[in-house]
């Protein structure tokens, strides 16, 4: 390293993190972004998946930000409602993981007791963006409809009920896509454990659970 308008030369030994949310290589092609200072940069790349390509680990950040957040502010909740986390698995997430996380902040703060509970406005916000969003490429409807078979199918790739003969796929080509898709096969076991409270959307239902601890 050089000091401006110095003769002399200073040693440092550094490691340089360049992220971004964009792809480079588009941008490069484009004459956006510079083709040297691109392969510069790129000596091992390390590609991070948006929260909405990996909603699979929504459950297990869910419980991470209630713990840590909980005990930050001084609130203490035991119970995840499973209609929660079926609309937070709806939801697209443009804010990623920090959106995740301050949505779980909020929420601690307005439960009232040991269920996480978020202020209905913003359940309901969330519940009209995914209603009014469809996919908007051939990639996301594809992925979208696997999805939606695989949970119908309890993940079950094979066999009679399976997604691959609901989908008139062999079983191979829809392990191929999935992976190409970047869609994780769906866990009969539930991450953390499973439990029976009261629906706090619903007049006494009762739904599937998740409880902290």
């Amino acid at each position: 390293m050089q000091f401006h308008a110095s003769q002399t030369f200073v040693w440092v030994d550094v490691r340089i993190i360049a992220a971004t949310n964009v792809q480079l290589q588009e941008k490069v092609a484009e004459k956006q972004f510079r083709a040297d200072l691109y392969y510069q940069l790129n000596v091992f790349p390390i590609a991070l998946a948006a929260l909405r390509d990996r909603k699979e680990d929504i459950p297990q950040l869910l419980r991470h930000f209630v713990q840590v957040l909980g005990d930050r502010i001084g609130r203490r909740v035991n119970h995840i409602p499973g209609e929660l986390l079926e609309a937070l698995d709806r939801y697209h997430w443009p804010g990623n993981i920090r959106e995740l996380q301050n949505f779980v902040e909020r929420s601690l703060i307005t439960s009232p007791g040991d269920t996480l509970t978020p202020r209905m406005s913003e359940l309901q916000s969330m519940h009209s963006w995914a209603e009014n969003h469809e996919p908007v490429t051939l990639a996301d409807a594809e992925r979208a409809h696997i999805e939606r078979v695989l949970q119908e199918t309890n993940g079950r790739l094979s066999g009679r009920d399976g997604a691959a003969v609901r989908l008139g796929l062999p079983r191979t080509t829809l392990i191929y896509r999935m992976q190409k898709l970047g869609i994780t096969k769906l866990s009969k076991t539930p991450i953390v454990g499973e439990s029976h409270i009261g629906n706090i959307f619903t007049d006494g239902a009762m739904a599937p659970s998740y409880v902290i601890g």
